[in-house]
């Protein structure tokens, strides 16, 4: 069932990431577990697989209190804003975004079980990551969730 569920996540994410698509504009937005070493921070970091000189610069995990209204208002960004203008009248394409957002969310909400913390994660790496990118670790059970939206030009 859990990668039934990480399926159904992550074919979301891709349904998003190609409807914003557009001329020298590449969405990915990705659901990924991360493999835990000696902490959270320590896991993030080393998911980059990080070769010579190249670092995160400072990593800063923010927790977050209240995460479904926090990543409400990121999908709206990424999802819709970022994008393909679909709030525009005269597009051919329509969507009630509080009704995908809220989708995402639940899927997100029912894939885990038991306590949950979720950390926004802040960092400036020396190294070209993507244009613009948003990343938020979810933690529960011993294990870890990357959820990352990003677009590169």
């Amino acid at each position: 069932m859990d990668k039934i569920k990480q399926a159904q996540i992550n074919g979301f994410l891709q349904a998003f990431s190609l409807l914003n698509l557009h001329t020298n504009h590449g969405y990915t937005f990705e659901w990924n577990e991360l493999e835990y070493h000696d902490g959270i921070l320590t896991a993030f970091t080393y998911s980059f697989n990080l070769e010579g000189d190249k670092n995160l610069g400072e990593v800063r995990l923010i927790p977050l209190d209240d995460w479904k209204a926090k990543l409400e208002k990121t999908c709206d960004d990424w999802f819709f804003e970022i994008g393909y203008p679909y709030h525009q009248f005269d597009s051919s394409v329509k969507f009630d975004p509080k009704h995908c957002i809220h989708g995402f969310i639940t899927l997100l909400s029912d894939f885990f079980e038991g306590q949950l913390t979720v950390y926004k994660v802040e960092c400036q790496p020396n190294f070209w990551y993507e244009a613009i990118w948003e990343d938020y670790i979810f933690y529960s059970n011993k294990r870890l969730f990357l959820l990352h939206f990003g677009v590169s030009d």
